[in-house]
């Protein structure tokens, strides 16, 4: 597997070289997608067949990234793009699919019940299929299981050679994710109904899983003001909150202010993290470890 994640300043030698036309019959077979746990999971069932592309560099958050334009250029001969619901996404494919006119566009929010970024409530998208979604469904290893078989659909018809090897790949990943999601609940049943504090809501579909609750102090996309950092750390102390999740992608300054407020201690989860399996796992014991 060759995951590429492009750097913010400079792109790998040769991409002044591409031009805008729809990527040749017979060209090599290239992808990309926006976050890192997505090209771990389409790199789990390519194997060394396809080089994927990921967007959003380290340590950058998904959700406020936005394309730079050589960035674009290196998308001209990608054979797919693989849609997770960022906000970035909605007005980068369009340009994109203008660009390359032989890409494949995959929804990989397609099957999957959307919740709402807002509530964690599930998504009625009957006017606007995924506006105001929560696009991190990649939380719950459930929902990775129907994410891998629009993967693997689209990479056997991409290569239909393969397409056997991309099978054998996708059933292996699926049955750790089995394995993983039992682990998981086993270890976070005790604790169902308990109330997760994150700062950045990105764990709505983990929570639904698991039976836990999300309280985020982002609203909206936005940091609480300090009117509101005083509500959350009367709140957070009245529950005897612990433990206030926090990502590496994210200022730290408000989730800060509330541990000094409430004693709270600040632990540190990643949703781009991709070890995917690995991650789930500490996940869940940490999570665990705070509720006790």
């Amino acid at each position: 597997m060759r995951v590429t994640v492009l750097p913010v300043l400079l792109l790998a030698a040769g991409l002044s070289a591409c031009g805008k036309a729809p990527v040749p019959e017979g060209a090599p077979v290239a992808v990309a997608t926006a976050i890192a746990p997505v090209g771990a999971f389409i790199g789990r069932i390519a194997g060394d067949a396809v080089p994927v592309t990921v967007l959003v560099p380290e340590g950058q958050a998904a959700e406020t990234w936005q394309v730079l334009p050589r960035q674009m250029e290196a998308m001209d001969r990608a054979r797919a793009y693989f849609l997770i619901g960022m906000p970035f996404e909605e007005t980068f494919i369009g340009r994109l699919t203008r660009a390359n006119t032989a890409l494949e566009v995959v929804d990989l929010r397609e099957g999957i019940p959307l919740l709402d970024m807002a509530c964690g409530e599930h998504h009625d998208g009957h006017d606007h299929p995924h506006g105001g979604a929560d696009p991190h469904l990649w939380m719950d290893p459930i929902h990775v299981k129907t994410v891998n078989a629009a993967i693997e659909r689209t990479l056997a018809r991409l290569l239909p050679d393969r397409a056997a090897e991309f099978a054998a790949n996708r059933a292996a990943f699926d049955a750790e994710l089995d394995a993983a999601h039992a682990r998981v609940a086993a270890a976070l049943a005790p604790h169902a109904g308990r109330a997760l504090h994150v700062f950045h809501p990105a764990y709505g579909y983990f929570c639904a899983r698991y039976g836990l609750v999300q309280k985020a102090v982002e609203e909206e996309g936005k940091s609480p003001g300090p009117r509101r950092l005083n509500e959350l750390a009367e709140e957070m102390r009245a529950g005897a909150v612990r433990v206030i999740f926090t990502q590496p992608q994210f200022a730290q300054g408000e989730a800060a202010a509330l541990a000094r407020a409430t004693g709270a201690r600040l632990v540190t989860l990643d949703d781009l993290n991709p070890d995917y399996i690995g991650n789930l796992d500490r996940m869940a014991r940490v999570i665990a470890e705070s509720f006790q």
